[in-house]
């Protein structure tokens, strides 16, 4: 499929670098002939219409990017767009320098990141529309896919009732949670390896892939799933806790507002990585996938009795440092019945089967 652009097109002279990606695109560093001239550029092609779509929204999401980042301290922009082809290959400025998760110090990150998120939150469009997890999903469509998962996964063994029972009671919770959330323009996928310090700017970043970047995420989204990331799939409480810190020093926002949305973006996250498909046999495939599922359950256990950013600052380490993570939860471990619990799990039909080191600027 072709599409109209508004950015000159460009032709790959020499790929220089594969760029490993997840998911259903394709990066490279690239020579690249544009307009008569010879430049370096990072080239990004999708695989699927929809890998297709998302980067061009990268191109177009340039410009509230870069209008949001020059209010910001430290300013950050997104990488200038060089060209887009009819077939959705996408070319931008190459970033030669190191992304800030290559900085050895955790509370320098967790200020940068903290410090953007906040400049998110204080200038970026918000919307009276429903917020969604997913692009393409509703809430109530998100949520019966949740429930999908829960049953194939217990029908495949990966889950045992009472996992199931926790999570059915957590998308319960979530559905509550969802209530209070508003919606607003977030990155979609904000996290060190996608901010770089910017070549032009020695106090400025620069902000890459920025394809999720809509209006449609609740509230702190990207908070949320900051926090989730380092509590679940990549375990650094401390990381976590700086990057929640500095967010709330920074922005000004309420406390009790922030984490009253942190308590269902959360939910949703960690429901998504303890229902994580597994998606082949190998050893280290099942290991992670039980282990995102174990840590999960940790936070979903606890979440519901969080009542202010001190107890949240606990979870979040306790499910980061969880060793014991060979046990399992016992299916008498929650106090539903196997009557109940079965009784929730029938209401879902059966089928779903898819599914620098940088020298710290003086901002700072």
């Amino acid at each position: 499929m072709e599409y109209p652009t508004e950015f000159p097109t460009f032709e790959i002279v020499e790929p220089l670098q594969t760029i490993p990606t997840l998911g259903s695109t394709v990066a490279q560093k690239s020579v690249i002939m544009l307009g008569g001239r010879i430049v370096n550029a990072f080239v990004k092609s999708g695989v699927t219409p929809v890998a297709v779509e998302k980067i061009r929204n990268q191109s177009t999401s340039q410009e509230a990017l870069n209008l949001i980042g020059t209010k910001g301290k430290p300013s950050f922009r997104a990488p200038d767009v060089y060209g887009l082809n009819p077939n959705g290959d996408l070319a931008t400025e190459w970033i030669d320098t190191e992304p800030l998760s290559e900085v050895k110090d955790v509370q320098y990150t967790g200020r940068v990141l903290g410090r953007i998120l906040a400049t998110f939150d204080k200038y970026a469009e918000r919307s009276i529309s429903p917020p969604q997890f997913g692009l393409r999903e509703t809430h109530d469509a998100y949520v019966t896919s949740l429930r999908e998962r829960i049953w194939n996964r217990l029908d495949l063994g990966h889950i045992n009732k009472g996992e199931a029972a926790l999570y059915c009671r957590s998308i319960e919770r979530l559905n509550a949670a969802y209530e209070s959330l508003a919606s607003v323009v977030q990155h979609g996928d904000l996290r060190p390896d996608h901010i770089y310090p910017d070549p032009t700017d020695k106090c400025g970043y620069v902000i890459i892939d920025s394809e999720l970047m809509r209006g449609i995420w609740p509230r702190f989204y990207d908070l949320g799933k900051s926090l989730a990331r380092y509590a679940i799939t990549h375990p650094n409480p401390t990381l976590g806790t700086a990057v929640l810190q500095e967010f709330l020093a920074a922005s000004g926002a309420d406390p009790e507002v922030v984490l009253l949305s942190l308590k269902g973006i959360l939910a949703a996250r960690a429901l998504a990585f303890g229902l994580f498909p597994i998606h082949d046999l190998r050893p280290v495939s099942r290991r992670m996938a039980a282990n995102f599922r174990k840590r999960s359950n940790v936070l979903l256990e606890s979440l519901s009795t969080v009542n202010d950013m001190q107890h949240l600052v606990w979870l979040i380490n306790a499910t980061a440092n969880r060793t014991d993570l060979e046990s399992e939860i016992a299916d008498t471990a929650y106090h539903f019945s196997e009557r109940l619990t079965l009784r929730m799990l029938d209401s879902v039909r059966p089928g779903y089967q898819r599914f620098r080191e940088s020298e710290p600027c003086n901002v700072l």
